[in-house]
């Protein structure tokens, strides 16, 4: 091939090259404006935000209020809901309510209460003689103790009303 057959051929394929690349320049600009356009939408400023001249702050004594009347609340419902769901005996005149004889009434031992107290406190100290200490049992220690007095009462009224009935198998 002559030479200016070469040049016009090497020339033709740059202004091809040129073109394919201006094309797809112009399909990617055509992309953004839609996407652009679409991204826009109708949204107007109507009116300016409106500020208020000082910060807002924690109403303190409001919530201060508001706390302690929600506390009582609470503290309120969570006494009567556990007065509602105790199960116990507080009294002797409850049981005697439902026909049950009520032969005695056992103290809670005030001796053996701080004892034990006592000991629970030293229990977790480096003493070695408190760990060691017997468990203090109250008919040989104190038998002179009230609630040792109510357990010999409940005993000798056993005692008599087994007597009266007849126990049969």
């Amino acid at each position: 091939m002559p030479s200016t057959q070469q040049e016009v051929l090497r020339l033709s394929r740059d202004v091809e090259a040129g073109r394919a690349v201006y094309l797809q320049l112009l399909n990617r600009q055509q992309e953004l404006s839609i996407s652009k356009s679409s991204a826009i939408g109708n949204v107007r400023i109507i009116d300016p935000a409106v500020t208020q001249p000082q910060p807002v702050k924690p109403k303190k004594a409001l919530n201060v209020v508001l706390g302690f009347i929600l506390g009582l609340f609470i503290s309120v419902g969570a006494v009567l809901a556990r007065a509602m769901l105790r199960r116990g005996v507080e009294a002797p005149e409850q049981l005697e309510e439902h026909g049950i004889s009520v032969y005695a009434t056992i103290p809670m031992s005030e001796w053996l209460d701080k004892r034990t107290r006592l000991r629970k406190k030293n229990l977790f100290s480096n003493q070695q003689r408190h760990r060691t200490k017997n468990i203090p049992f109250l008919a040989v220690d104190n038998p002179a103790d009230s609630a040792v007095e109510a357990v010999r009462a409940l005993r000798t009224s056993l005692h008599f009303a087994m007597m009266r009935r007849r126990i049969t198998f």
